[in-house]
């Protein structure tokens, strides 16, 4: 009797030691983890025409980079923002809310005189907000400066300060759908059409950015707490608003020097076998 009680309490402690590392498996698996983001960088440069404006020979300003905002590879008019992994927010339905580290402040038209800058503009808590496919750049500004150069085409001079909180900078919609948390990450390059949001033009106080503006493409890349491959889209040329318009402008003018080449060589040749030509 005392054998077989102890053969059925080995077998019962077999048992349990097959049922608990299965039942721990499944709790762990990747479909269960709750996600959440481990890493991450937004890649944008605004509008470079914007940019250039402010450090170039007409604003002669600077762009300050404060507080994890670095320029993207070099590069003075690309700024990367690491994502806020600690405070970041997600969701399965990939609904998110991803704060960026960094904040920048641009200064331009410096009036020795009155020892300050007619466009004064610091741009800080930056935040991407995901609902599904569609996300939003907000930002808090404080403007500083000439209030009334609202067409950017001189000063006015009605001076004074204003902010906002969380007002929508810019949106953009990811091309392939919402970045579902079902893989190990997402790499966007250029992300295109990215328009201007309200906010644009109340925090630069300038009309030519006004809502629907058509401003630079961004990067971003995500990585999850969840094994498995990253997504890549799009690629690595470079959109802004300035190329953009040069291959558009480019194209159609190569176009009509095709059209007129063709033109003239049938004004040429066509006298040659008695045809005549209606132009």
């Amino acid at each position: 009797m005392k054998k077989f009680l102890t053969a059925a309490t080995s077998a019962l402690l077999v048992a349990g030691a097959c049922i608990i590392p299965v039942g721990a498996q499944e709790a762990t698996a990747p479909s269960d983890l709750e996600p959440t983001v481990t890493s991450g960088q937004f890649v944008w440069g605004f509008r470079k025409s914007l940019v250039s404006y402010i450090t170039g020979p007409i604003g002669r300003g600077t762009v300050t980079l404060d507080n994890g905002v670095t320029p993207f590879e070099g590069d003075k008019k690309d700024f990367a923002f690491p994502i806020d992994v600690v405070n970041a927010r997600y969701e399965a339905n990939g609904d998110a809310q991803l704060p960026l580290k960094g904040d920048i402040h641009f200064r331009a038209h410096y009036d020795s005189k009155e020892d300050r800058w007619g466009l004064d503009v610091k741009l800080s808590d930056f935040k991407l907000v995901f609902k599904g496919a569609s996300a939003t750049v907000t930002v808090d500004y404080e403007t500083k400066g000439d209030l009334g150069a609202a067409t950017g085409q001189g000063t006015t001079g009605t001076t004074g300060s204003k902010s906002g909180n969380d007002v929508e900078l810019a949106r953009f919609t990811l091309p392939k759908g919402p970045m579902v948390p079902t893989r190990a990450g997402y790499n966007y390059k250029n992300i295109d059409p990215t328009v201007a949001g309200p906010g644009f033009q109340e925090a630069f106080i300038n009309n030519r950015y006004a809502e629907g503006t058509v401003l630079d493409a961004p990067d971003l890349t995500l990585a999850f707490n969840i094994p498995g491959d990253v997504d890549h889209y799009g690629t690595k040329s470079s959109v802004d608003s300035e190329n953009r318009t040069k291959v558009i402008v480019g194209s159609l003018v190569g176009v009509f020097a095709l059209f007129g080449a063709i033109v003239a060589a049938l004004k040429a040749l066509a006298p040659r076998f008695g045809l005549r030509l209606p132009f």
